[in-house]
């Protein structure tokens, strides 16, 4: 039985052909002037790939749905608690100072930080992660007060306070991407 994959094709200027899973629509960009059957072609043989990007994207869709007005509330109050408690521990045991914690309802970032006005943003949806995994996002978080981007410097950093934040973070990939 012949799959059917529904899709949308873009032709546009660029060297080779791309497959793209974007809240769990199927992008196609080909170069201008690609023949049909080259493109179908490419499909099959990303096939597996393309399914697993559906799945994950679903899965994702999934760690997003809330029941009823109330139950976001009471996520929201989750995770304004626990963050606001473990971002003071981690905070002193790193010696950094911060001004405040907010909860957001991200769905794109765990968490994010203003290193100018050292204020720290939390998605409420982590609340449905596991603790070690939130833990982590804390030390990233607070680690961007010292070095306000992804350089050598804060990765080295984050590991002095979260030896293993390599796994902790491939552990929340398989979450959020």
């Amino acid at each position: 039985m012949k799959e059917t994959l529904v899709y949308t094709l873009i032709y546009c200027d660029r060297q080779n052909i791309q497959i793209s899973v974007k809240s769990a629509e199927i992008i196609v960009r080909a170069p201008k002037g690609t023949a049909k059957r080259k493109i179908e072609a490419f499909i099959r043989e990303n096939l597996e790939k393309i399914k697993t990007a559906l799945e994950k994207q679903k899965t994702r869709q999934d760690s997003f749905h809330v029941s009823s007005a109330e139950e976001l509330l009471e996520m929201k109050r989750a995770a304004k608690e626990y963050f606001t408690r473990k971002t003071a521990e981690y905070a002193e045991i790193m010696g950094l100072k911060y001004s405040r914690v907010s909860i957001t309802q991200a769905k794109t970032r765990h968490g994010s930080c203003s290193y100018k006005a050292r204020s720290i943003n939390y998605s409420c949806y982590m609340m449905r992660y596991p603790e070690e995994l939130r833990d982590y996002v804390v030390v990233h978080e607070l680690s961007h007060l010292m070095h306000p981007n992804h350089s050598r410097a804060f990765y080295d950093y984050l590991k002095i306070y979260m030896p293993d934040y390599k796994e902790r973070k491939a552990r929340l990939r398989t979450y959020f991407d």
